[in-house]
């Protein structure tokens, strides 16, 4: 059937290959039966299609897919390449039908599947009784042989009669086996003796043998007897699933820890921990699942578990953590501890963003005095006004003010840079920016500034970002970490890390830290000793490997893959463990010559012979391993058709049992009749054949062979008289002599294969070829070329003909060379040559051909044209430079007079006349002669502004008088003058009247400033060179207006000149008062007091501004003291009242109460500090007894509870739990409590149940002891706790079978008296020998023979060694060197150096000889040392230098050289001789490109040949002589093939060397003899007898052809074909027309016209044809308007205007051709667009700029209306509608119009920051008392203080500001306020308060003599102590209290968490990570 074609899912048409489906012939989509293909189908839809397909035995059908498959290709055609063939992918079939045979084009065949055909379902074969039908079989052969199966009871199908199966000695035939197929002695016979198929026979049935548990029946042993284990069974392999098969049960093999069963491995064999095991993975819950546990990836500082990723794998830090975000409260968190968001210098924390993320200075800062802005990069201090300077004190106090950090400002000190502000206490270091220091030196440089007091840092590893607040640490590589050591160093990879390698993993740890190898048999690879960064799979490596297969040997022993057997090295697997060679090898082989290039490279076999498969894993390749032959057998007759073409046997014959492989192929050869003796044989029951044999003068009947009974008659026939022969391709006329061959169509080939074949005719005999393409009579129909090609004449009688072989480009022509560009590419002629129009068509392209001389170049030269030479008195003609056949005549004319153009026009250049001063040169005077003042001057031109003196050399400018420029363009105005030239200089502010000398400066109005950056600006005005200052505002005039200073400010005096004028730098406050200190704030200003004091009321008016006037006494403050507060004392027994600190009036009644009694938390509570009650050892406090009292040991303490670490807390020391005797104390429990052994003990080796009184040892296994060494191991198990029982010098290892004795020294012998000792040592175990006599170790140390004596080697085992035993006398033999290793025989016996090794020849004397001694180690042995040959190892990416396995010594320039990629000269680099590329057959080695690389044909490996003159193409091109040469076949494979090496001359062609034909020229009176074309050139070859002139001829009596000349210059060609009898130009000549300029080939060729014409079809037969005669020059048109170039080019309108589409083809192109007016222009305008004027009211629409047919209507629109959003809609750019004051623009006004108030603006609602938004100026909401601004408020709405305000922070200055006055902290008793504490906040003893004199040190504050507090820092794990403050002295114990130790964290006082320890099993309670203390119940959860 037919393949189908499709188009998506519709089939088309069918193709015409044989397929077959296992799927029904029509469907959805599909219908095979209905596309007239022949198609067959199976009567049965169920049956399945025969896939071995038809005829037998491999014909192999291409399966075709389903319609709905995406495969629609043609994927058949290279079915292995693509995919298939496929096995059916259509519906199930049932395996169990007959098969169905598919037909090819519906040819039937009978079948043993079908044998009648003509039945309507099938009929197979009958199989004789005691045969089975083959239910597989198809063979069109229908005999018993083919269709049926052997059984038992007949095993011979051949033979008619049944043959039983012949049962051996000892057996019977089995009836029950009658029909088992196929026959055998085990199905078709039963024993009589016992076997082990049946134990007894006597008995019904069989009774197999039973095998031993562990072993299963041995295949094929059931008629094998005397039944026994040995004899039937076999033992069951041990496996991965069971270990031990002879025991009952699976014995899995035991994987190690950290691996687990692999799966698929149940019945791998042998089992082993590599066959059966699998590392479990890593993961992050796990990193080393082979250790007890979870051993959770650690995550680096910064970073966190990632939640979820516990099984994730491999474990790492990106995948198992996620890194912390930073806060303001802990900006590393990759740091220990917190660390705090650094503020910008002078800001301060904000304490309540602590958790705030992320962190940033807007975020996590507050600005102070000291930094008002946040934004610049150093700090920017509150502007206090003049006359007033910063309040150090306050410097970092928040919310800024005038009050807060200004104070009145004393004469000053000149500021250093020690000291920037000398005014206040202590000094204030000049603040250098980030990535600076203080300058050495500077401290007393005046004025400070940046570059005064300060220098640059440098970059250091610790900090390589010095612009940046926090030290940015150099960040190492990955592999590498930060060393410490350098921190000080410039940053570089180099200085600031270490590498991590191989050898030590931490280089910051002392000593080397190896990378940990996995368990098992891994070793460190030190060959990667410093590789980075480490890992297990790079730092390790088996023990074992393909790389070195004996590691206990120095240097590398690498498996050997013998190259002989076609093995190579498999770098992949060069550190495989179990190294052997289906490991470390791969092989090439047949199927696959290089396995390292991605899939199968099968070897491929010639065209006469096939892959054979059953080699296919052979190796090494080679065609002769590989392919076979292919021959015609009985089984294949054509084996140039795919699959195999059996040999059809006539009616009543049948095929010949083992004929199969006959040949060649015959009926008597492959067929046997099936009944008796026939005449092809008489004997058919005889091996061979017996044909009848015919008497003398009769020959065998045709068709006879299988006629019976043979006879004369039956099988012969007379002779008859031979009738001539019929007529054949080679012999068309076999009457006559000699072989009169088929005469084949003109430009066809004769088929040579065809030469027997009968009837001849032109499809029988001949081929088509590229000149006769499908035989044509009775003119050749040569093969069609695509366009751009034509015939290929070299390839002219190719078959057969295609594309490829037939065509070639267009030959290049000197009027196009090269045809397959588009348009003309004429040749290229030497300058100034001209193309010769008449050779356009001229296939000899070159100069003298295509070219023309001409009078720019009169002999072509290259590469300069040389022009024509003129005589003397002449010159070259102008316009002539072109001109063609140069002469005198047509390029030279008389030589030119002088002109005033060139009065020397004789000589090269111009020379033209000059004219006098005052003259100029006439105008067109350059042709006037003679020259002269005459003819070629006129006066000079007059003056001008551009140059006044025009007679005079050079230029002289008019000059312009003082104020004035020259005017532009005024060069050439006359006459020169001021008018004339001049224009006055504009007015600028910087000089407003230029014609005056010096400046005339603007004058400004009264109290402005001049505006020096407007020097140049023109026109002058107030506005323009004039800017506002304090003393007036807006420029007014006559007066000044001064700038208004808000309420409560009026204008500094000392600013009136700044500007621009603003309220910050023009106005001061007004003088303030006790009340109101400065009234230019809003809201009150009161005095701030002396702290603790308070504000008198009386006084708020008082402008006496001072502490005695504004301020009163209090409790806290009883005299104003300044600057601490002195609170009243408090008489004996009474302390400060609590709420009494700002009471006025202090007296005891007001300000005392009677004091606290002492408790538990304070002993002393009179006393400053704190001092808590101290419990006794093995006491903690009680909790909350802080206020318990009395305080004492009841009171105030509780016993610590016992743990295991810890039995009784009231000892000094800890008092461990005691565990049982041989168990071993649990670390991990030493706080759990209350204690016992199963808390506080784990079981051991020696103690495996805790079991008191006395340990229990683990029970060790039969044949193992406990290992004392591991007595304490925990927890117990097998591996740990046992070891095997100790051997004996008998038996050194009593676990293994049989007896593993000691083996003792070298030539040293067992001591069999000590078998049972078990002192496994050399003296126990062995005795001394002769040979080894002080059992020497490594090596033996033979018996020393006295002076005189040798050793006796028959005693060499003798022990007990004497002199006597060991010894004889010594016979003195010279000593053997390597010259004489034998000194024992006459002459020199040279020491021989073994195989692969070269003699040493600085070693002849030395010795004792030995290889070491006397040889060189080579490549192809590189160690001495080994007994094998040991060849040096290349590293990788280098093989084996060729030549070098004999070099010496070894090494890598020695024996290697890079690894080259396969080329042609070598295509597998890898193997040990040079592999080169397989040229196909036909062609020959390129041996100059062997180094090409990849190899291929393509690529240049092999070179043509005569044979194959195509490389590329798959089948031989044979050379295909020109002209009429013939094949040399001794030259076949000639390199490179030319008509010279591949062709031999004839007739035709005496010369191949030349083009065309060289005919023989015949000797007068003869002519050429047409039917000798290919005889060899001679005389008598290649002439006859002259008979009449003719074209090739014409004068046959004149020696040599006289062929007729066709005239050229007519258009006219010769025309070899001709033979006309009367000469003439109409019988000899074609002639070349325009349509076609070629008349010898085939196919037409017309005229190549220029570039910018096209032919003209009116004159396609006009000749000579010509680029006048036969083209038209192309008209120009709009569309394209350059015809002369390649494509189009349209014409260009004008800018603005459209190309019209409708007239691309109009010819000529114009404006108003080709283009449309549009809105953008109007009119077509040149050289600018006109925009067509839109009417008043209206404007240009936006986006008709194109429009075409402009009107008002295209181009305009009205215009756009005023809106609120642009009130000038015609300008460029919005101007929105401006709001006065107290508005704002309405919500989407934008498009409201008219713009006005009432319709753009709505009232401005008042806010925070604008309480009354109707007034000029911002009024700002006031807070009430006690309250401030709410930051970031100005814009909230409604104003109030719930939307504006927030309460004020208490400080020790106001602990109440809600109060009026300030509520100062109340220090009390002992103590004073704090110097600069005043805005502390919240306000605390430590915060605000210091200890009288002398101020002693308080946990509060340890530098009380200096600013600020400076609180003691408690030591990791602690916290500070409550309310210990004021406690002293500071230290540890009195300030600070552990921290508690809870679930997350056990030990506070280590860096990090140090989570809890659940016990194993259970999991961690992440809820209760706070929860204290920690206990397994708290902590943990059970799963």
């Amino acid at each position: 059937m037919g393949q189908p074609k499709y188009q998506g899912s519709a089939m088309t048409g069918v193709f015409p290959v044989p397929t077959c489906s296992d799927g029904p012939c029509s469907g959805t989509g599909f219908d095979y039966l209905a596309m007239g293909s022949s198609v067959k189908e199976s009567p049965d839809p169920r049956a399945c299609c025969v896939s071995a397909g038809w005829p037998e035995p491999v014909l192999t059908f291409y399966y075709n897919p389903q319609p709905n498959d995406p495969q629609k290709t043609y994927w058949w055609t290279d079915k292995t390449a693509l995919g298939g063939p496929y096995p059916g992918t259509g519906q199930t079939c049932d395996i169990s039908l007959p098969k169905y045979v598919c037909k090819i084009g519906g040819q039937e065949i009978a079948t043993c599947q079908d044998t009648d055909l003509a039945s309507g379902g099938q009929v197979p074969f009958k199989c004789p009784t005691g045969t089975l039908f083959n239910n597989e079989s198809v063979s069109t052969t229908l005999t018993a042989e083919k269709c049926c199966l052997p059984t038992c009871s007949d095993m011979d199908l051949v033979t008619a009669e049944a043959q039983r199966w012949s049962c051996p000695a000892g057996t019977a035939f089995n009836d029950a086996s009658a029909l088992a197929s196929p026959p055998s002695n085990e199905a078709c016979c039963k024993s009589i003796a016992p076997t082990c198929g049946d134990t007894l026979p006597a008995d019904s049935g069989a009774q197999p043998y039973p095998c031993p548990a562990g072993s299963t029946p041995k295949p094929d042993s059931a008629m094998a007897t005397p039944p026994g284990d040995d004899t039937c069974c076999t033992p069951i392999a041990a496996t991965c699933k069971d270990t031990l098969p002879a025991q009952p049960g699976d014995q899995p093999h035991p994987c190690p820890a950290g691996t687990s069963p692999k799966p698929g491995s149940e019945m791998a064999t042998p089992p082993g921990d590599t066959t059966c095991c699998t590392p479990i993975a890593a993961t992050c819950k796990d990193t080393l699942p082979a250790q007890p546990g979870d051993q959770p990836h650690p995550c680096p500082a910064g970073t966190s578990p990632k939640p979820g990723s516990e099984m994730e794998t491999p474990p790492g830090d990106t995948t198992c953590c996620t890194p912390i975000a930073p806060t303001c409260g802990d900006n590393t968190p990759a740091q220990p501890g917190n660390q705090t968001y650094g503020c910008p210098p002078g800001s301060v924390a904000d304490p309540t963003m602590s958790s705030a993320t992320p962190p940033s200075d807007s975020t996590c800062c507050l600005p102070t005095c000291s930094n008002v802005d946040l934004s610049r990069p150093s700090p920017n201090p509150f502007r206090c006004p003049a006359s007033q300077e910063p309040l150090a004190i306050n410097a970092m106090a928040t919310n800024p003010t005038v009050n807060l950090c200004c104070k009145p400002a004393p004469a000053q000190a000149p500021a250093t840079c020690a000291d920037t502000s000398p005014v206040e206490p202590g000094n204030q270091p000049f603040p250098c920016p980030a990535g600076y220091m203080p300058k050495p030196g500077s401290e007393m440089a005046g004025t400070p500034t940046d570059s005064v007091c300060c220098v640059a840092k440098s970059a250091i590893c610790a900090d390589i970002d010095v612009m940046a607040d926090l030290e940015q640490r150099f960040e190492c590589c990955t592999g590498s970490v930060f060393n410490p050591s350098s921190a000080a160093m410039a940053p570089s990879q180099k200085n600031c890390c270490l590498n991590t390698t191989c050898t030590d993993i931490d280089p910051l740890t002392p000593g080397n830290q190896a990378q940990p190898c996995p368990p098992g048999d891994w070793v460190v690879n030190t060959n990667m000793s410093d590789y980075s960064p480490p890992s297990p799979r790079i730092c390790c490596m088996p023990k074992w490997s393909c790389a070195d297969t004996d590691p206990n040997t120095p240097g590398c022993q690498p498996f050997i893959c013998p190259p002989e057997l076609g093995y190579l090295v498999n770098q992949n697997n060069s550190f495989a463990a179990n190294p052997s060679l289906e490991v470390c090898c791969v092989r090439k082989t047949c199927a696959d010559y290089d396995p390292f290039k991605p899939g199968q490279q099968r070897v491929w076999c010639p065209r006469n012979s096939t892959f054979d498969a059953s080699k296919a894993n052979e190796g090494p390749p080679s065609r002769e391993l590989c392919c076979k032959l292919n021959v015609a057998t009985c089984s294949d007759t054509d084996i140039n058709q795919t699959g195999n073409q059996s040999h059809i046997c006539p009616a009543g014959s049948g095929a010949k049992p083992g004929s199969e492989m006959a040949t060649p192929p015959s009926d008597a050869a492959c067929c046997v009749a099936l009944s008796p003796s026939t005449c092809g044989d008489t004997k058919p029951t005889e091996p061979g054949v017996s044909p009848y044999t015919c008497p003398p003068g009769y020959n065998r009947k045709p068709d006879s062979d299988m006629a019976t009974p043979p006879g004369n008659d039956t099988c012969c026939a007379p002779i008859a008289p031979p009738p001539p022969p019929p007529a054949t391709c080679g012999d068309v006329n076999t009457t006559l002599a000699g072989d009169q061959p088929w005469v084949c169509p003109a430009g066809s080939a004769v088929d040579s294969t065809n030469a027997d074949s009968s009837p001849p005719t032109d499809s029988e005999c001949c081929v088509a070829t590229c000149s006769n393409s499908d035989l044509s009579r009775p003119g050749p129909k040569p093969f069609a070329c695509p366009a751009g090609q034509v015939l290929d004449a070299a390839n002219a009688m190719y078959s057969p003909p295609d594309v490829d072989a037939c065509c070639s480009p267009v030959p290049g022509t000197c009027g196009d060379t090269n045809s397959s560009q588009p348009g003309a590419q004429p040749y290229v002629c030497p300058a100034g040559s001209a193309a010769d129009p008449t050779s356009a068509s001229s296939a000899d392209v070159s100069d003298a051909e295509c070219c023309m001389e001409t009078c720019s170049n009169s002999d072509l030269s290259r590469p300069g044209p040389k022009p024509f030479p003129c005589p003397a008195g002449q010159e070259p003609l102008p316009g002539a430079a072109m001109a063609t056949n140069p002469s005198a005549a047509v390029c030279c004319k008389a030589s030119t007079p002088p002109t005033c153009g060139d009065t020397q026009p004789t000589e090269p250049g111009v020379s033209p006349y000059t004219c006098p001063p005052g003259y100029n040169r006439k105008p067109d005077s350059d042709m006037a002669t003679p020259p002269g003042n005459d003819t070629c001057c006129m006066v000079a031109t007059p003056p001008t502004c551009g140059d006044t003196k025009p007679t005079e050399p050079g230029v002289s400018p008019y000059t312009c008088p003082p104020g004035y420029n020259r005017k532009p363009d005024s060069d050439m105005a006359t006459p020169p003058g001021e008018n004339t030239c001049c224009v006055p200089i504009a007015a600028t502010c910087g000089d407003t009247n230029a014609t005056q000398a010096g400046d005339q400066p603007w004058v400004c109005p009264a109290g402005s400033a001049v505006d020096s950056t407007s020097a140049d600006s023109s026109p002058p005005s107030d506005d323009t060179c004039c800017s506002a200052t304090c003393s007036n505002s807006d420029l007014s005039r006559p007066g000044p207006k001064p700038f208004a200073c808000p309420a409560g400010q009026v204008l500094d005096a000392a600013n009136a000149m700044y500007s621009p004028p603003d309220v910050d730098a023009c106005c001061s406050p007004v003088p303030g008062t006790c009340g109101d200190t400065n009234s230019s704030q809003p809201g009150a200003q009161p005095y701030v007091c002396p702290a603790g004091s308070a504000a008198d009321p009386t006084s708020a008016s008082s402008a006496d501004v001072s502490d005695a006037e504004c301020c009163m006494e209090t409790c806290s403050n009883i005299d104003l003291s300044r600057p601490g507060p002195k609170p009243f004392p408090c008489p004996a027994g009474q302390e400060p009242l609590p709420g009494a600190a700002m009471a006025t009036n202090p007296s005891a009644a007001v300000c005392c109460k009677v004091a606290t009694p002492p408790t538990c938390g304070d002993t002393k509570p009179t006393e400053p500090g704190v001092s808590p009650f101290t419990c006794p050892p093995g006491y903690n406090r009680k909790p909350d007894s802080d206020m318990a009292t009395p305080p004492g040991e009841n009171t105030c303490c509780v016993p610590i509870a016992a743990t295991c670490g810890d039995t009784n807390a009231t000892q000094a020391g800890d008092q461990p739990w005691v565990c049982p005797a041989g168990s071993a104390v649990d670390s991990t429990n030493a706080d759990s409590s209350p204690p016992s052994d199963s808390e506080c003990c784990s079981a051991t080796c020696s103690n495996i149940d805790l079991s008191r009184p006395g340990p229990k040892p683990f029970a060790c296994p039969a044949g193992q002891v406990l290992d004392a060494a591991n007595a304490m191991y925990s927890p117990p198990d097998v591996d740990a706790c046992c070891s095997p029982v100790p051997g004996t010098c008998g038996d050194t290892n009593s676990s293994q079978p049989g007896a593993q004795p000691y083996v003792c020294p070298a030539s040293s012998a067992a001591d069999p008296t000590s078998a049972s000792s078990d002192t496994l040592t050399d003296e126990e175990c062995c005795l001394a020998t002769c040979s080894n006599s002080d059992l020497s170790r490594p090596g033996p140390k033979p018996f020393p023979c006295p002076a005189g004596q040798e050793p006796y080697l028959p005693n060499a085992m003798a022990t007990e060694p004497t002199a006597l035993k060991c010894c004889k006398p010594a016979v003195i033999i010279p000593p053997a060197t390597c010259n004489d290793a034998n000194t024992t025989e006459a002459g020199s016996q040279p020491f021989n150096c073994p195989d692969g090794t070269n003699p040493n020849p600085d070693a002849g004397t030395a010795g004792p000889p030995s290889v070491t001694t006397c040889c060189m180690a080579t490549c192809s042995d590189s160690n001495l040392s080994m007994a094998d040959k040991q060849p040096y190892t290349c590293p990788p990416g280098f093989i084996a230098k060729p030549g070098s396995d004999m070099a010496s010594p070894p090494n890598d320039t020695t024996c290697c050289m890079v690894a080259a990629q396969p080329t042609c000269g070598d295509v597998d680099t890898a193997a040990p001789n040079a592999q080169p590329f397989a040229c196909p057959d036909g062609t020959v080695a390129n041996t100059a490109n062997a180094m090409v690389s990849p190899p291929s044909v393509k690529k240049a490996c092999c070179l043509p040949t005569c044979s194959d003159r195509n490389v590329r193409m798959p089948l031989k091109q044979p050379w295909v002589c020109s002209g009429g040469g013939k094949p040399n076949p001794a030259n076949a494979l000639v390199n490179p093939p030319s008509n010279e090496q591949c062709c031999l001359p004839t007739c035709a062609d005496t010369d191949v060397s030349k083009r065309g034909w060289q005919a023989f020229v015949c000797p007068a009176g003869t002519v050429p003899n047409a039917t000798a074309a290919t005889a060899d050139p001679s005389a008598g070859n290649c002439c006859t007898a002259a008979q009449r002139p003719t074209c090739a001829d014409t004068e046959p009596a004149t020696a040599g052809a006289q062929k007729f000349v066709c005239d050229a210059s007519k258009g006219l060609v010769y025309d070899p074909t001709a033979d006309a009898d009367d000469p003439s130009e109409d019988g000899c000549c074609l002639r070349m027309t325009c349509g076609d300029i070629d008349p010898l080939t085939p196919a037409p060729e017309p005229f190549a016209c220029a570039a910018g014409s096209e032919p003209d079809a009116s004159t396609a037969s006009m000749s000579p044809p010509s680029q006048d005669a036969c083209c038209n020059p192309l008209a120009t048109t709009c569309g394209d308007a350059n015809a002369t170039e390649p494509g189009n080019q349209p014409y260009a309108c004008p800018a603005g205007s459209a190309p019209d589409g409708t007239s691309a083809a109009s010819s000529p192109p114009s404006d108003s051709e080709c283009c449309m007016a549009t809105c953008s222009n109007s009119d077509l305008s040149r050289p600018g667009p006109k925009p067509f004027p839109c009417p008043a009211g209206q404007e240009p629409l936006p986006g008709a700029a194109m429009a075409t047919n402009p009107s008002a209507a295209v181009c305009c629109k009205a215009s756009t209306p005023p809106t609120c959003g642009d009130t000038r809609p015609t300008e460029p750019n919005a101007q929105p509608y401006t709001c006065p004051p107290g508005y704002n623009r309405k919500p989407d006004s934008d498009m409201a119009t008219p713009p006005g108030n009432d319709t753009c603006c709505v009232v401005d609602p008042p806010n925070c920051g604008d309480a009354n938004p109707a007034e000029p100026g911002a009024q700002p909401y006031t807070c009430p008392p006690g309250y401030e601004r709410k930051p970031d408020s100005d814009m909230a709405m409604p104003a109030g203080n719930d939307t504006c305000c927030v309460l004020k922070p208490a400080t020790c200055a106001d602990t109440d500001p809600v109060q009026a006055g300030d509520q100062p902290f109340n220090c009390g008793q002992g103590a004073l306020t704090k110097p600069g504490s005043s805005m502390a906040t919240p306000p605390s003893v430590g915060a605000c308060c210091i200890a009288v004199d002398p101020p002693a040190p308080t946990c509060g504050d340890t530098k009380p003599a200096e600013a600020g507090a400076a609180p003691y820092a408690c030591p990791p794990g602690y916290n500070r102590k409550p309310d210990s403050d004021m406690a002293t002295p500071p230290g540890d114990n009195i300030c600070c209290i552990p921290i508690p130790a809870t679930c997350g964290d056990t030990n506070a006082t280590q860096a990090g968490d140090q989570p809890w320890v659940c016990p194993a099993g259970s999991a961690v309670d992440s809820t209760n990570a706070d929860s204290s203390p920690p206990s397994d119940s708290e902590c943990c959860s059970q799963h």
